[in-house]
């Protein structure tokens, strides 16, 4: 993927079950993403459904609707959540140095709630989503949202592993796609000599961590599509 957000269809035929999982969802069943750490935040929220490629007690309670949705994606499904940003959340612009397509994966974004003033951002620009699309999106790209509006924006987000499937729905690579790979490689290899010098008896993990990278990124660049 050239550009870090990609339309991969205008309408899912799974949105009405999508449309009656949400509204199935209580209050209570929401929990913040990530109640510590730099992303900590009251009004960015997650429902978990399949987590490190296992089902939860919510898959277990949703089922029928759960597996309708997967069946669409003709790849392994490591991580399926809802993602709930309150009025005037936001995620600052960062990046994700893990589970990206680089890295062998890519997420698809499904907005089940959404208003022109959700901005949804990838390398500063705008991405126009709308609801029951299906965007692809590289979280290796700089990413950030921000809900001006006044509704609860709720995405279902798709962790998926990056197989032949998920290769023949994105777009061609092209130089741009190529540079990203050069510069991403770069921010792994600084990050990593950085936490290795502050902490050398993590510096073993970090060289597995190395190896495991340079072999997906050989992938990556040597996968035609």
């Amino acid at each position: 993927m050239n550009v870090g957000a990609y339309l991969v269809q205008n309408e899912v035929k799974f949105m009405p079950t999508l449309q009656r999982l949400t509204k199935a969802m209580s209050n209570s069943d929401w929990t913040p993403t990530h109640p510590e750490g730099p992303y900590a935040s009251d009004g960015w929220r997650v429902i978990k459904f399949i987590e490190n490629g296992k089902p939860t007690a919510f898959y277990d309670r949703h089922k029928r609707e759960i597996d309708e949705i997967v069946a669409e994606f003709k790849c392994p499904v490591h991580m399926l959540v809802l993602y709930s940003m309150l009025p005037g959340a936001t995620l600052h612009p960062h990046r994700d140095v893990s589970a990206t397509l680089e890295l062998g994966r890519l997420r698809f974004h499904v907005p089940v709630v959404t208003h022109p003033d959700v901005d949804f951002l990838v390398s500063r620009k705008k991405v126009p989503m709308h609801e029951g699309q299906l965007w692809a999106i590289n979280t290796s790209y700089l990413h950030a949202v921000n809900n001006r509006s006044d509704v609860d924006r709720i995405h279902l987000v798709l962790e998926c592993e990056a197989n032949d499937w998920v290769w023949s729905v994105l777009p061609r690579k092209d130089l741009r796609w190529y540079g990203h790979c050069l510069f991403f490689a770069g921010l792994l290899v600084g990050k990593g000599l950085r936490a290795a010098l502050t902490d050398r008896e993590r510096l073993r993990s970090y060289v597995h961590m190395g190896k495991f990278a340079v072999n997906q990124f050989g992938k990556s660049l040597g996968r035609k599509n």
